[in-house]
């Protein structure tokens, strides 16, 4: 099904316009969790316009699946001239590449953010939630990206991300599920697994206000459990509530799960995923971090990587 599908693509210049262009010999498609360059194009062609546009948009089926400034057009002309190549990255590259006003915040929140530093660049966002504050303070040489990320950082705990239309998410109330299983879920053809046990930190000492000593301790059973010795110290002002957030960091992405398919996938990021594999072992509460698209010589494929902690069995 996925190989009958209908691409179109088109530069588009400083204005909107779009200028159609032949479908791509083959592309590529990166998302990342947490970047403003996290979506990223490379896609093959058989030639491009001399005076070509500052942006490129790529469809399937009619729906958007990349649009993005163009940051190189390669062309190659000999007797064996070689595809024109086009790299691109997701429009919130521009608030990478541009530098925010040093000021200071107070009580700022996702309405305030959006419209001085994701709205100037034409971009759209979404924030299902604007009932949270924060002070910030914007250092000379900070991004707009950079600020976006402290704001989601201080009020939600969580990441921004760009959705397939190139727009802002600084929050969602909620997202997708996806369940992989080649029994009754979606089929994929490979699931590798990462113990990344280096993360694991088995222990946090945490010295209070007006001690001496790091007198509380904060342990992590799974690192206990897999024998593993990694130890922190922190002075804290808050018992041992950052102690636990520093071991929870670690487990977090303690696990990897990359999940392989010949199949073009929608996958929003931050999207949670659950894989039951052929050998029938199940991996749950995995979030979705990372997700390649593409198609070449063999047609469509997709994989997800996607992460959480390792988990004892019981």
């Amino acid at each position: 099904m996925g190989d009958k599908a209908v691409l179109s693509l088109s530069l588009v210049d400083k204005n909107g316009v779009k200028t159609p262009l032949p479908p791509p010999l083959s592309f590529e498609i990166n998302r990342e969790l947490g970047a403003a360059d996290d979506m990223s194009l490379s896609l093959a062609l058989r030639s491009i316009p001399e005076s070509s546009g500052c942006g490129i948009e790529l469809e399937r089926d009619g729906a958007i699946i990349f649009t993005g400034i163009i940051d190189e057009a390669i062309q190659c002309e000999g007797s064996r001239s070689a595809p024109t190549r086009i790299y691109s990255r997701g429009k919130a590259a521009l608030l990478l590449d541009n530098e925010a006003e040093p000021l200071d915040y107070k009580n700022a929140g996702a309405a305030l953010i959006a419209r001085r530093h994701i709205s100037p660049f034409g971009l759209d966002f979404i924030c299902d939630d604007d009932g949270e504050y924060t002070d910030l303070n914007i250092y000379k040489g900070m991004s707009h990206w950079q600020v976006i990320k402290s704001f989601c950082s201080r009020c939600y705990s969580s990441l921004p991300y760009l959705d397939e239309s190139g727009r802002v998410i600084l929050r969602r109330a909620s997202v997708p599920s996806l369940y992989f299983s080649n029994d009754n879920g979606i089929s994929y053809t490979e699931a590798r697994i990462n113990r990344r046990y280096y993360r694991l930190i088995s222990s946090v000492h945490t010295r209070p206000p007006h001690h001496d000593g790091y007198d509380i301790e904060t342990t992590n059973p799974t690192a206990e459990h897999l024998g593993i010795v990694r130890t922190r110290y922190v002075d804290s002002v808050s018992g041992s509530v950052g102690s636990e957030d520093l071991i929870s960091s670690g487990s977090l992405g303690s696990l990897v799960v990359k999940i392989s398919s010949p199949e073009f996938l929608l996958c929003p990021l931050g999207s949670r995923i659950k894989i039951k594999l052929d050998s029938g072992r199940v991996y749950d509460g995995l979030k979705c971090s990372r997700v390649k698209q593409s198609l070449g010589s063999n047609g469509f494929f997709t994989q997800i990587t996607a992460e959480g902690e390792i988990k004892i069995d019981k």
